[in-house]
């Protein structure tokens, strides 16, 4: 079995990071390989006993399952229970008292974006499962800061991300944004 290349010190950094359990939606966002995804799951892992993720990447070919295997065999011994959902969030089954890590937004917004869905239901359907759920952590990233050149539909979908991002962080409790693998709490 092939060990997860994430390295024990990090591991042991964000692990049993002290989570307020008093039914919050966090947010946490930073750049490419910030440390988002491990902070996220360090938190999660100190909710309750059910443990939802909401894996919203869309497995299209072989190079989406590489990456949903690789996903699936780190989060293997977390015990989560994981639900792929690629679009309509909102309608995800979540059971009573469940603690929910949706990962992630840009992969959400855009199956809704470019896989013709609704954009609308991506804010909507987050409120949704948070309202269900007893703590939702959000992962999104900040792939809307760069400062390329790019085309219409494409920075069409950035300034869609930025919006998204903001209504998020509006109704979120805690917002955290990862910089050089740390957390930084703007709220």
């Amino acid at each position: 079995m092939r060990k997860s290349r994430r390295p024990r010190a990090v591991l042991r950094l964000f692990r049993g990071i002290q989570a307020e359990k008093c039914n919050l939606v966090y947010f946490i966002t930073g750049g490419a390989s910030s440390g988002k995804s491990l902070y996220a799951e360090g938190l999660f892992a100190g909710f309750g006993k059910t443990r939802i993720y909401l894996a919203t990447m869309e497995n299209i070919g072989a190079p989406e399952q590489k990456i949903v295997d690789k996903h699936r065999r780190q989060r293997e011994h977390l015990g989560f229970t994981t639900i792929e959902i690629s679009r309509d969030i909102g309608r995800a089954e979540i059971p009573g008292g469940a603690a929910v890590l949706v990962e992630d937004l840009s992969n959400l917004a855009a199956n809704e974006y470019f896989g013709g869905g609704d954009v609308s239901r991506v804010v909507s359907g987050l409120r949704a499962v948070a309202q269900r759920a007893e703590n939702t952590v959000i992962v999104g990233n900040e792939i809307f800061s760069g400062g390329f050149l790019y085309d219409d539909e494409t920075r069409a979908y950035l300034e869609l991300m930025g919006r998204i991002s903001c209504e998020i962080a509006g109704f979120a409790d805690r917002v955290i944004t990862m910089k050089a693998g740390l957390p930084w709490v703007l709220k």
